[in-house]
């Protein structure tokens, strides 16, 4: 993996320079070709990881440059980030075929029914104008919070945007103490009657204190640093008696996760997933055999004999691509699995061939880690 991002790396970095020349030949004006070739490759980067474009914004809506960098001054900064972020934020949706989060929570529901109760609460007064400018004025923080909902998304994203908000908040900290020693803060805001005030949405000193209180859960988080809850849960399978009612632990020895089970044909054995390590979420999952006569586990050996196999030429697995050769595997150790086989076409391929499981990378994910997936070949190919 290392090879490979040093490789997409140098490649960006050949890209970029001659698409600037490109730039510069076009536009014979170093100024106008540095500006649009800063425009599209910001775009370029936000449409790869949109998550970097909702950082941006965060950034200007705190710091706020173009209300005293006289070189962004009057431009509609925000309303570019934003519009610009969702807008690609949608592209990269649809490229990567993942779906929009809009209606599947609660609140997310309620910040839908909000806009609406903006737009009747005027339309009930027959407030046209009043409707369409409340609206209006709702709407970015209405992006806004579906951005987030959408894409800080996993512990790592978020965690590094309450760094980002924590930081953020200190710079106006330091802008604030700056403004009571000398009377002038960052931008050349100035206190109003003895308060200290920031500039944009935090010139009021009002505003400037409810933004500094927000973050002290995330100080009090910073400083206590609490053990993550995850670490102490432990996932079991039961068996719950219909007799009596018993409720017996058959995996309590295990302290990672085991879960989904299934009973076979004949009800003796119970099939699970079994982990190893309960600081890893999720550790590779092994395929587990509790029999009900013995009590024994048994990890069942990812090997057995090939009995059917057959091309997919439609599929929609996640990492996968068509046509694909998928079959059904007898293991060593009894039960027999679908799954799909690491090759490219059947034709080296047998009823009774022996075959092994083997990790494939398939892709990764919105924080650049390889997504692996479970794959059988033959093992004289292993």
């Amino acid at each position: 993996m290392g090879r490979r991002r040093l490789l997409l790396a140098g490649t960006l970095v050949i890209v970029s320079l001659l698409a600037f020349m490109l730039t510069y030949l076009l536009l014979q004006d170093t100024n106008l070709a540095l500006l649009a070739f800063g425009g599209i490759l910001g775009i370029g980067i936000v449409f790869a990881q949109p998550f970097i474009g909702l950082i941006t914004y965060f950034v200007f809506l705190y710091i706020r440059p173009q209300d005293f960098a006289r070189a962004m001054q009057g431009l509609p900064i925000m309303l570019a980030l934003g519009a610009v972020t969702a807008l690609l934020m949608v592209l990269h949706m649809a490229v990567k075929q993942r779906r929009i989060v809009i209606t599947d929570a609660p609140q997310n529901l309620l910040m839908l029914w909000l806009l609406a109760a903006i737009f009747l609460s005027n339309m009930s007064h027959m407030l046209v104008d009043g409707a369409i400018g409340e609206v209006t004025d709702f709407i970015p923080t209405l992006v806004m919070y579906f951005l987030i909902t959408n894409l800080v998304t996993t512990e790592k994203r978020l965690k590094f945007t309450v760094n980002v908000l924590l930081l953020l908040t200190l710079v106006l900290c330091f802008s604030g103490v700056l403004q009571h020693i000398t009377g002038v803060g960052f931008g050349g805001q100035e206190s109003y009657k003895g308060r200290i005030q920031a500039i944009g949405i935090f010139n009021d000193p009002n505003d400037l204190a409810m933004a500094l209180v927000i973050v002290l859960p995330f100080v009090l988080l910073k400083v206590l640093e609490p053990a993550p809850p995850w670490q102490k849960l432990d996932f079991a399978v039961h068996l719950l008696s219909v007799e009596d009612g018993e409720l017996r632990t058959v995996t309590g020895d295990n302290p990672a996760w085991d879960g989904a089970p299934y009973y076979s044909p004949d009800g003796r054995y119970l099939l699970f997933g079994r982990n190893h390590r309960p600081e890893i979420s999720p550790d590779f999952t092994r395929l587990a055999r509790y029999d009900r006569e013995s009590g024994e586990i048994v990890e069942l050996a990812a090997s057995g004999v090939l009995n059917a196999f057959a091309t997919a030429h439609r599929q929609t697995r996640p990492g996968a691509t068509s046509p694909l050769v998928v079959g059904s595997v007898l293991l060593d150790d009894g039960p027999a699995v679908e799954v799909i086989l690491d090759v490219e076409d059947a034709s080296g391929l047998a009823i009774g061939q022996r075959v092994g499981a083997r990790l494939v990378e398939v892709g990764e994910d919105d924080d650049g880690r390889s997504l692996v997936d479970c794959y059988f070949a033959p093992i004289e190919a292993a």
